[in-house]
């Protein structure tokens, strides 16, 4: 049994179209610099509009993924399975995705109660044939926790950390080296 970590992700992307209702998403190097491509499945051929793309276009967007993992090392291991974390040339900074040194690493308590639905959103037990868990939806997803969810009150302590740490407030954290970087982690 896992715990669950959330990892801090910092990703380099470029968005060809609006609206984005049936998005396929893609990883292409340019100028040695991994790029996540977002895109519509409509779309003809999205790599030859890149030719023409200046790398200046690409935008940096912040987000977090949840890993079960052992501890933060191995979640982080796991990570490098992602296409993403691999498109690029090889130094952190190059990547397409890429672990947010600026942001902790949260370890939280295993929830027996976690399951994903078909559309791999989060739910609190089993879920049924509309995707809805036993419980409901999943407290890490957004919703309001169940009472006997193992998770939320770790997580809530968790998050006053993180804050005091943006406030540069001494925050006691523990660090892992990974790839060559100094990595925070609060453990929940």
């Amino acid at each position: 049994m896992g715990r669950i970590i959330r990892i801090p992700l910092r990703v380099r992307y470029v968005e060809l179209g609006s609206g984005m209702h049936d998005k396929r998403v893609s990883y292409l190097t340019v100028q040695k610099q991994g790029i996540e491509l977002a895109f519509e499945s409509s779309h003809i051929d999205p790599v030859t509009d890149m030719i023409n793309f200046k790398l200046t276009n690409a935008k940096i967007r912040y987000d977090d993924i949840l890993v079960t993992a052992q501890d933060a090392l191995s979640a982080c291991e796991i990570l490098t399975r992602h296409q993403g974390w691999n498109t690029g040339s090889g130094e952190h900074r190059y990547r397409a995705v890429s672990i947010d040194v600026r942001r902790p690493i949260v370890a939280l308590p295993h929830c027996p109660h976690m399951w994903s639905n078909k559309e791999d959103e989060l739910t609190c037990g089993e879920p049924d044939e509309s995707g809805v868990g036993e419980s409901g939806m999943c407290f890490l997803a957004g919703f309001a926790p169940p009472d006997f969810c193992p998770v939320s009150e770790p997580y809530e302590r968790a998050c006053e950390r993180v804050l005091s740490m943006a406030r540069h407030r001494r925050v006691r954290t523990s660090t892992i080296a990974f790839q060559g970087l100094r990595l925070r982690v609060i453990e929940a």
